[in-house]
């Protein structure tokens, strides 16, 4: 199993806890939810509690370097925002890691979730599905910048100033358009050597990050309103080396509700350029809501990106 011991997120004075207690098959840790951890204003980013569990996992069996691996995370049950006091808590049960954040004095958890092998031919199947979308004949291509809500989460210390805005890439091809991530303020692929690690490998939650982003903003432009994360699922396939490039990839696949309150539903993937070629490393799909008060915020965060 990899060393936590100098881990950004779990590691003395780390992003998200540095007080992990162990206890036979379980693991758990107090947080405090701070500024830093804010995704929309005044509530954290999702991939906060994710890689959360993710932490307490690999803690427990090393599931952070057993591709192919699964994770599924529910958000729902009581909110949490700044200065809310959480317990993170997870245990090994029959070949799996289950685990949720928990408010504390409350009765139901902000996010659950699985970590777990994934089952045959899943990984493959939607491969195919994002190769088919990719190699649809793209019509137009328009591109926006925004803040990122996750460089703190993504970029290792020294290069979160350099990183504050990212560059969305729009597609359409002749059935419908997809979007891109370049997560480059000048364009072009991502660095892996700028973003924080689990060993000698890129941290799977900062992948977990960028495509739990990517998908979000997929779907609220397909509605043209933002929202929160509702479920989230992400298959790794391998890992990703420092000295490569990568971006990502989403889809909105569906939505459903009424016209200030929808539901999109999306799927997209992280693609590494590895000897000249794009070799798909993780999936994931998920479902977000979106709502008429968050549409004002995401406008805000495109307009905030045009002036930079």
């Amino acid at each position: 199993m990899i060393s936590h011991d100098s881990c950004y997120f779990c590691g003395k004075d780390g992003y998200i806890f540095d007080n992990l207690a162990l206890s036979g098959t379980g693991a758990s840790a107090p947080v405090i939810i701070g500024y830093r951890h804010e995704g929309w204003p005044g509530i954290p980013h999702g991939a906060v509690g994710m890689i959360a569990l993710l932490e307490l996992a690999d803690h427990l069996d090393g599931w952070m370097s057993r591709c192919p691996w699964k994770a599924d995370f529910r958000f729902g049950g009581d909110p949490i925002g700044i200065g809310s006091r959480v317990t993170i808590s997870a245990e090994i049960a029959d070949g799996a890691c289950r685990g949720s954040v928990h408010p504390d004095f409350c009765m139901r958890a902000y996010l659950e979730g699985k970590i777990h092998r994934s089952p045959p031919g899943e990984f493959e199947e939607a491969a195919a599905r994002i190769d088919a979308l990719m190699g649809r004949p793209v019509r137009s291509r328009n591109s926006f910048s925004i803040p990122f809500f996750s460089e703190r989460i993504i970029f290792c210390e020294g290069h979160q100033p350099e990183n504050c805005t990212r560059v969305f890439e729009i597609r359409e091809t002749d059935t419908g358009g997809y979007l891109t991530s370049l997560f480059s303020a000048t364009g072009g692929p991502m660095r892996c050597d700028t973003m924080n690690r689990h060993g000698d490998a890129v941290h799977p939650g900062v992948l977990a990050a960028m495509l739990d982003e990517t998908l979000g903003w997929a779907g609220f432009m397909h509605v043209w309103q933002g929202g929160v994360t509702v479920d989230f699922s992400v298959i790794f396939a391998g890992e990703v080396r420092p000295d490569e490039h990568i971006y990502s990839v989403g889809a909105c696949t569906g939505v459903r509700g009424p016209h200030r309150k929808k539901l999109v539903e999306c799927e997209g993937a992280i693609i590494a350029l590895r000897g000249g070629r794009e070799v798909l490393i993780g999936y994931a799909r998920g479902r977000w809501l979106t709502t008429a008060e968050f549409k004002e915020r995401m406008l805000r965060y495109i307009d905030a990106g045009a002036e930079k």
